[in-house]
């Protein structure tokens, strides 16, 4: 019994080539290509073309064509605009989401150059957080990695939902115990001056009777201003500890504080910033480095 017209496949307007040596079946739709064109944009094809085939082997003909299963019709037609399209790509936009189907595509079919084709040009786009973590990591971007590594690593943990963190797995419990890290450190930096303040002489216009004045008061300064900066209950209004010298330095002298000696305590505090300014940076570059080794040994 003769199938019906309608379930025969149909040749691509475009991609059945008249001089094509190769007729691939997707879906319902054959197309026939040069082999060498496909061999070498594919190590997949390459490898699959290199078996010699006798008479009458898939892909001689449009009743025997080589089918290529679990992929779709439309997103093998993007896949090959892009092959067809590799070497002017000035005159030919691909959409975000027919970048993202050139990149699995050429990842299921061995095809670097569509793997760099796709990341380079999604590089362009603003992808969600997640989607560009989870890309980096299965594409091995490092670059995409350590931006949104960067990116977590700087929101408040409760700003990440129950889908974020089942997305994110381990990498969620890294950025979870740094946060937490962190607001250990804000809460130890809240109680009190960083003591080198005690190795700090007088200033010019104070004596070294008026200077225990001086540390006192500059104590008491810390103790009220700074748990302002560093742990105000709106996420959004925390200050980065890199700006609490200059946060500090805005605000009036305190009563006792001889001014020479204030400024001589916050270059202090400026000038000891490894020990004491960038604890917030090295434990943003920990968490960031942590996720990379993470992703490089599950890659």
């Amino acid at each position: 019994m003769p199938k019906d017209a309608c379930s025969s496949p149909q040749r691509h307007p475009t991609y059945y080539l008249e001089g094509g040596d190769l007729v691939l079946k997707v879906e319902n739709t054959l197309y026939r290509l040069l082999r060498s064109h496909l061999a070498l944009h594919s190590v997949t094809f390459k490898s699959v073309l290199g078996i010699p085939g006798g008479e009458g082997s898939d892909g001689q003909s449009d009743e025997s064509p080589l089918e290529l299963f679990q992929v779709k019709e439309s997103d093998f037609n993007w896949w090959l605009d892009w092959i067809f399209h590799s070497s002017a790509t000035q005159l030919y936009n691909f959409s975000e989401q027919q970048l993202y189907v050139i990149l699995q595509l050429s990842d299921k079919f061995q095809s670097e150059d569509g793997i760099k084709f796709a990341i380079n040009h999604l590089a362009l786009h603003d992808m969600p957080p997640l989607l560009r973590m989870s890309l980096g990591i299965k594409y091995r971007v490092q670059e995409w990695v350590r931006t949104t590594a960067n990116q977590f690593m700087r929101q408040p943990v409760g700003s990440l939902s129950v889908e974020d963190f089942r997305q994110l797995g381990d990498i969620a419990h890294i950025i979870y115990r740094r946060h937490d890290e962190l607001e250990d450190r804000r809460k130890s930096a809240s109680l009190g001056p960083p003591s080198f303040r005690t190795s700090i002489g007088p200033a010019s216009g104070c004596t070294p009777e008026a200077h225990t004045s001086c540390h006192n008061a500059w104590g008491s300064f810390w103790t009220r201003q700074v748990p302002k900066l560093l742990l105000h209950p709106d996420k959004a209004q925390v200050k980065v500890f890199d700006t609490v010298p200059d946060a500090l330095e805005a605000l009036a002298c305190p009563s006792g504080l001889n001014p020479a000696c204030r400024a001589a305590f916050l270059d202090g505090v400026r000038h000891f910033k490894y020990e004491v300014l960038h604890f917030e940076t090295y434990i943003m570059q920990e968490g960031v480095a942590e996720i990379i080794t993470y992703f490089a040994a599950s890659a």
